[in-house]
């Protein structure tokens, strides 16, 4: 998976194998392997390829829907049912049961 993304990147940035080595400093040869999918980067070479590729790290390694950032407007119509949105104290509930599970999950040590 993770090969097949460091090619698609740099086929859109318009990057050869070569080019791509030397910005992430690693060996052409390398970059060869990732994209055949005979070898997977260690996590630092993960971040120096992404940075090469000027795209993060969740990118990457999960796709380009890793970074979509989540609107209100997202929220409130995966929360609707059909054609009746949520209202304004039900948001608020949903908003204030998420900040219980964080604060929660905080005070446990799983952040």
């Amino acid at each position: 998976m993770i090969g097949k993304r460091i090619s698609e990147l740099r086929k859109e940035k318009g990057l050869s194998q070569t080019r791509l080595s030397e910005m992430a400093e690693i060996s052409r040869s390398q970059i060869c392997r990732y994209e055949n999918g005979k070898q997977d980067p260690d996590f630092s070479t993960v971040v120096r390829i992404a940075k090469a590729l000027e795209v993060s790290v969740n990118s990457l390694l999960m796709g380009p829907e890793a970074d979509k950032v989540i609107t209100e407007e997202d929220i409130r119509f995966a929360l609707s049912s059909g054609d009746k949105p949520i209202t304004p104290a039900q948001y608020e509930e949903v908003k204030n049961f998420a900040r219980y599970i964080q604060e929660r999950d905080n005070n446990n040590g799983n952040k």
